[in-house]
């Protein structure tokens, strides 16, 4: 990576939990590449990640209460959305995903942004020159 430019990523991420009791994938595959371009010497106000999850990978974001009534255990995803917040991370999940889920907004993670679709959200970020990622 040039630390000389900024970098603007989108992730979408629509592929079914196969594990509810592990940390979903792509969400340690974002941190990874958050992690690896941090560690190349780009600095972090020249690093802007936005992940978009859409379909079946919308129980990642639930709350723990949520999750718990679902999977009959604690979101293991919680503790990963809060660290990818943290780093400034944009997480946003499918509004036509969770009506189509019967999911309510309540039962999103806060740290979690809740956009019209996963099709106006991804086509946002790219209009602002974001980089397309597809997991």
């Amino acid at each position: 990576p040039d630390p000389k430019i900024d970098y603007k990523i989108v992730v979408e991420i629509g592929q079914t939990m196969e594990d509810s009791s592990v940390v979903f994938e792509p969400f340690d595959h974002v941190a990874r590449l958050y992690n690896l371009h941090i560690y190349s010497g780009v600095p972090r106000q020249q690093l802007m990640v936005a992940v978009v999850v859409y379909a079946k990978s919308t129980p990642a974001f639930l709350t723990d209460e949520v999750y718990k009534k679902k999977y009959g255990i604690n979101n293991p995803n919680t503790g990963i959305i809060a660290a990818l917040n943290n780093a400034g991370i944009k997480l946003v999940v499918c509004g036509q995903s969770l009506e189509k889920q019967h999911i309510p907004p309540a039962g999103m993670n806060p740290a979690v942004h809740i956009a019209v679709s996963r099709f106006t959200a991804v086509s946002t970020y790219q209009m602002k020159g974001y980089a397309f990622f597809k997991y």
